[in-house]
């Protein structure tokens, strides 16, 4: 098994690459440049990416790039496996050719059947894929209680018990927006459970503003799929929005866009607006876009 020490020998050209790509064109997301230059791999890490070409040690394998651009594995930040009626392995088998390397999932849908033998599965059944599957614990189980039936009913004990589990990242969309805003006590519990583990917690608050959504971003959720009320509303945190949802509405909420900071990823985009907060800058799948020109 190859060590720190063997990736960083590797870097520096002491000793041979386990593969080089040759001749692609590097897409670097930090700097908002392309450039050519060769990847090099060792212990499956990469150890280097030009600019430039290689000139260490013969690698133990090449593959030709031919002039295509590398980008970083795309990463999907919010969906619901169960929603494509295939396991984890057929759905890793479906996206992974198009670019996807990383999802974030929340796996209520099968939690509101089987409650927590469901969330173990999806664990169970991404473990070891070439897709990495980060899990969330599902916040609203049920969704809507006393108005539906549900397979479980998880409060904070339960959320608990998941943010213990590899791989559980942190707390699935709190689609109870007005629990959250009267401070119910079952919402209440479970973000407070979230916030000692210090998870990063997802919102969900369609067409909430005002003070309404100023007590729900300070109960704990720093991010948001829905649609905001207004473009305005919610530039004090982060915000990633259905993309069939704001479609309708995106010239409105143009100026209020960093493109720096906008991941397009599945049925969804995240946009951050200002310095994320300290626990999603340690604990976030969030990824980067170049700005568009």
């Amino acid at each position: 098994m190859s060590t720190r020490s063997d990736r960083v020998a590797a870097a520096h050209g002491e000793c041979p690459l386990d593969l080089l790509i040759e001749d692609v064109r590097v897409l670097n997301v930090y700097t908002q440049e392309i450039y050519p230059a060769d990847i090099g791999i060792s212990g499956g890490t990469i150890v280097f990416a030009g600019p430039g070409s290689w000139d260490g040690p013969p690698p133990a394998e090449t593959f030709a790039g031919g002039g295509r651009i590398a980008t970083p594995g795309l990463i999907d930040t919010h969906l619901h496996i169960e929603s494509s009626m295939i396991g984890p392995e057929s759905f890793a088998a479906a996206v992974l050719p198009h670019g996807t390397t990383t999802v974030m999932i929340d796996p209520h849908e099968i939690a509101n059947v089987v409650g927590l033998r469901g969330v173990a599965y999806m664990l169970e059944a991404s473990a070891g894929l070439p897709l990495r599957v980060l899990v969330q614990a599902p916040s609203c189980v049920p969704a809507v209680p006393a108005l539906e039936t549900a397979g479980a009913d998880f409060g904070a004990d339960e959320i608990a018990t998941m943010l213990g589990w590899d791989r559980v990242i942190g707390l699935a969309e709190v689609m109870d927006y007005v629990g959250v805003i009267q401070q119910h006590p079952r919402m209440s519990d479970i973000l407070a459970v979230a916030l000692e583990h210090d998870s990063v917690i997802s919102g969900h608050s369609p067409m909430v503003s005002g003070r309404d959504l100023m007590a729900y971003i300070v109960a704990g959720p720093d991010s948001d799929h829905e649609s905001p009320a207004t473009a305005r509303a919610s530039r004090s945190w982060h915000r990633s929005s259905r993309r069939l949802a704001v479609c309708p509405r995106i010239w409105s909420c143009a100026p209020t866009m960093s493109s720096r900071r906008t991941c397009w990823s599945e049925d969804i985009w995240t946009i951050w607006y200002g310095p994320p907060s300290p626990r999603g800058l340690r604990r976030s799948a969030w990824s980067e876009l170049p700005r568009s020109t």
